[in-house]
């Protein structure tokens, strides 16, 4: 069987991945190929409905499974980072548009109750945005820094009915500051998608590496034979 880098795509996923990993990670290019014990399972581990197969050695076909099993683990990873990222830009969207608002009403005192409603609105709707719909997941920075924005705000105008400019540069602050931590997350998941984006490529590489060397491996065999 010859395989070749575009076939990866199409491949079908196998059970007994364990051990083909395994059998990769020894693998030195010797002319024998190395052995994977055949296992079978009941259950398909991938969860893509393929039956439970065995291995008896290191075939394309196994190093193919292997392969489409990593590419399905990292795709879904990197799958997960891109919806993170386009969450993470909506949210420093809605956190910046607050911070403006607040801004547009920093040069003088706010006394006016629907000029302060108005800016403690706009706050909740981007705590209520950046809020983990699961509430065992731990708060951010951003959320914590925004909620203690908005109970300082809260209380300033219960006191006397007024912001000072001051406090209401500071709360826009604040804000931006948030919108910032957010910005900062993103760019580190940037890194690690590029991590992915890397372990991708070579998982490839080794398997078309290796496939091919078992290729080579058999057409040397027949040739002997056939001298």
């Amino acid at each position: 069987m010859t395989a070749t880098p575009s076939a990866i795509a199409h491949i079908t996923p196998y059970s007994n991945l364990n051990a083909t990993i395994e059998a990769l990670t020894n693998y030195n290019g010797s002319s024998s190929s190395p052995s994977i014990a055949s296992t079978s399972s009941p259950a398909d581990p991938l969860g893509g409905g393929a039956p439970a197969v065995g291995f008896a050695s290191l075939t394309p076909d196994a190093l193919m499974a292997y392969c489409q099993a990593r590419l399905n683990s990292i795709d879904s990873q990197v799958q997960a980072s891109f919806d993170n990222q386009e969450k993470n830009a909506n949210q420093i969207a809605v956190i910046q548009d607050a911070a403006n608002k607040f801004k547009e009403n920093s040069s003088a005192a706010v006394t006016d109750p629907t000029v302060y409603q108005g800016m403690l609105d706009q706050l909740n709707t981007a705590i209520a945005d950046i809020t983990p719909a699961d509430k065992s997941t731990p708060p951010s920075p951003a959320l914590q820094k925004l909620q203690k924005t908005r109970d300082a705000m809260i209380a300033s105008w219960n006191a006397d009915q007024n912001l000072a400019a001051t406090e209401v540069e500071g709360y826009a602050q604040d804000l931006t500051d948030a919108a910032s931590d957010l910005n900062s997350s993103s760019e580190l998941q940037m890194v690690q998608l590029q991590s992915l984006m890397s372990q991708r490529q070579t998982a490839i590489s080794l398997t078309t590496n290796i496939v091919q060397s078992l290729g080579d491996q058999e057409n040397k065999i027949a040739d002997n034979i056939g001298k």
